[in-house]
């Protein structure tokens, strides 16, 4: 969306706040050996036809953020991926 749109405040706030996501998850990769997964977001991505259309999809991508974080604390975890991933989970819907 930044490079279609532009950078509006409201999207590149999303882009820092996954790559602090990112950063955050990876210490976890390497504590537990386990191989980074292959980033294929962007066979994943749409970009909207208007600025209009992308405020809603943003919401949703951090609705289903949340929802994702939900689903992974459903499950027996690490106190330490259970703390990371609550973090995560809880910036998601304080955006």
């Amino acid at each position: 969306m930044i490079s279609t749109f532009s950078p509006v405040r409201t999207f590149t706030k999303i882009k820092e706040a996954e790559l602090r996501h990112i950063n955050a998850l990876l210490p976890l990769f390497e504590r537990y050996e386990a191989p980074i997964p292959e980033d294929t977001s962007q066979s994943l991505v749409t970009t909207p036809e208007t600025l209009k259309a992308a405020y809603p999809a943003g919401v949703q991508g951090e609705l289903d953020n949340f929802a994702m974080y939900e689903r992974f604390l459903s499950m027996d975890l690490p106190l330490d991926v259970r703390t990371v991933f609550t973090q995560v989970r809880d910036s998601s819907c304080r955006r």
